[in-house]
């Protein structure tokens, strides 16, 4: 038979980094073609998922929309601060440049002159310590400061302007958003697991209350929480499982969701965020859901172990240097006592190891070093410190460690805390225990603040320095006929996300823009509701999603949940 009259079938094996081919003839044999077997495989490298790429963009446009924002903030100051330092801000930019490299005297000089400074620059005792007690102090006093003081205190709100997870109103002392969200997860896992929502209702308010004792372990928490139930032993498991997620245990989701083939492990004190579209591909949308509530309610637990009760982020991060500088203290007298030298300076003071990277506690002061890791550090050098103890701290991490009962915790604490000679050692084995030593102000905790307690501190800051600089007193519409503060809105913007990029289809010819404007002309934080249509604009989103049916090519396509489709 001639080749061109063969009938022949080609099979095809395509893969995510290779494609396997053969050609048979009607006798299922390989086909033969200038005298080569008719098969094959082509290699290329797997395709890469758009999410690294998406993560650097959505980086990239918020470090722009922050440094848009302090633009923003300078303009507004500008006339108060450059009649009393003209090359202030100037000088605050080049501040990270080398000596040679800026085209101003050093901005210390700027803020000596401005009272920043007990004495000189470079005395070690500061007027503030930190930008939180300038904050705190421009909240309390009626004097008037320093307009370039005043601008650094709003400048650290604006720049770290927390988060938007609650649109209402909030306070530290309002727990129904949680409530609210409690009620929704017993809800959810009556209907999914029959455990009895009506029964886990009556005990909110204990669990809320233990959620918030934050000077306890997570563990010893979990256990509370854990011991105010009794259920089937399915159950148990169940929301132990659940608890753990709550308060940021490592929990694995196999055991709440029996189907799954692996292990799942979801710890939200981790790098969660990191895994968090794998395990959404892993579990589906539905119960994507659940793992987001159980997300919510622990992001409202670490702020409560960040504001310790406190309405004000300026003094529970005041409260916080206080606690560490204690801790420090405490430690570095003890290492002196019990260590060498050698160990000592190893310690607090080695710069760099043989391949060049820094170690300890200059590693964890000086870059972003793992805060579990410093631990385990410093722990080794704790146990060599504590070596001479009858009751050692091996022991002591044994008694405490697991599910032990909050009243055998407290004695192993008191246990070895009595082998000290300082008074701090029961508050530092406690603090120690329960994962709060040597927390440091910037965290990646301090993502929980949300921005109205923020907000709350910027509009204290404007009422008492507004009777000395009435600029900041400027106010503007805020959408909804009211007028609020120029520098409260520029805080408070945001786009929302159904507005999209700020401009329109015809503009650049851009294909991923939808947003209908009202004018033409610069949007700004200021001019936002003048010049954009918020109706037509989400209106536009909604339509530039929705796909025309597969079986009715005219027709878009129903909801998922659509009742024409039911």
């Amino acid at each position: 038979m001639k080749e061109e009259d063969m009938k022949y079938s080609i099979g095809l094996d395509i893969g995510t980094s290779s494609v396997g081919w053969a050609v048979i003839d009607e006798d299922n044999q390989l086909v033969r073609y200038k005298k080569k077997n008719m098969w094959g495989a082509r290699l290329f490298d797997e395709a890469d998922k758009a999410e690294g790429r998406r993560k650097n963009r959505a980086a990239r446009r918020r470090l722009k929309r922050r440094a848009q924002r302090i633009n923003f903030l300078q303009q507004i100051f500008a006339p108060i601060v450059l009649s009393v330092d003209d090359g202030f801000f100037i000088k605050l930019n080049e501040s990270m440049l080398w000596k040679e490299d800026k085209t101003h005297d050093p901005v210390k000089l700027s803020l000596q002159e401005a009272g920043y400074y007990a004495k000189n620059p470079d005395d070690i005792t500061l007027r503030y310590p930190t930008i939180y007690h300038l904050r705190k102090m421009l909240m309390k006093s009626n004097e008037k400061f320093d307009p370039r003081l005043v601008y650094l205190a709003i400048h650290h709100i604006i720049k770290y302007r927390g988060n938007f997870l609650y649109q209402k109103d909030f306070t530290v002392d309002d727990s129904s958003d949680v409530g609210e969200k409690l009620t929704q997860l017993f809800g959810y896992l009556e209907e999914n697991f029959g455990l009895d929502s009506t029964e886990l209702d009556s005990k909110q308010q204990e669990i809320v209350a233990i959620i918030k004792q934050t000077d306890k372990s997570r563990s010893a928490r979990r256990s509370e929480i854990e011991a105010l139930f009794e259920f089937s032993k399915t159950n148990k498991v169940i929301f132990g499982e659940t608890v753990k997620m709550i308060l940021g245990l490592n929990a694995d989701a196999k055991k709440i969701f029996a189907d799954l083939e692996d292990k799942l492990g979801i710890e939200f004190s981790g790098k969660y965020e990191d895994k968090r579209d794998d395990i959404a591909t892993i579990l589906g949308d539905d119960r994507m859901e659940f793992i987001n509530l159980l997300e919510a309610i622990y992001n409202w637990g670490v702020l409560q172990s960040v504001l310790k009760g406190e309405g004000s982020v300026s003094q529970a991060m005041i409260n916080k240097y206080d606690a560490y500088a204690a801790d420090l203290k405490f430690i570095k007298d003890l290492f002196r006592e019990k260590l060498s030298r050698v160990d000592y300076k190893t310690f607090f003071k080695s710069k760099k190891d043989d391949k060049g990277e820094t170690l300890y506690y200059t590693k964890y002061t000086t870059s972003g070093y793992d805060y579990k890791k410093f631990i385990k550090d410093f722990e080794t050098y704790f146990i060599k410190a504590t070596d001479g103890f009858e009751y050692s701290y091996d022991n002591f991490k044994k008694d405490t460690s697991g599910n032990k009962s909050p009243e055998k915790v407290a004695e192993a604490i008191n246990q070895f805390a009595r082998q000290f000679s300082s008074e701090y050692a029961q508050k530092f084995i406690e603090r120690l225990n329960n994962g709060e030593a040597f927390l440091k102000q910037r965290m990646s905790d301090n993502g929980a603040i949300p921005y109205q307690l923020h907000k709350n501190e910027l509009i204290k800051i404007i009422e008492n320095q507004g009777k000395y600089y009435p600029e900041l007193l400027e106010k503007i519409d805020n959408g909804d006929g009211k007028q609020e503060y120029k520098i409260v809105r520029l805080l408070e913007h945001r786009i929302p996300y159904y507005v999209g990029p700020l401009q329109t289809k015809n503009q650049n010819n851009s294909n991923f823009a939808w947003m209908k404007s009202r004018a033409d002309g610069n949007i700004t934080p200021f001019n936002f509701y003048q010049k954009v249509d918020k109706i037509a604009s989400a209106e536009a989103f909604i339509d530039n999603l929705t796909n025309n049916c597969t079986y009715l090519p005219d027709k878009p396509v129903l909801p998922r949940h659509s009742l024409l489709f039911s």
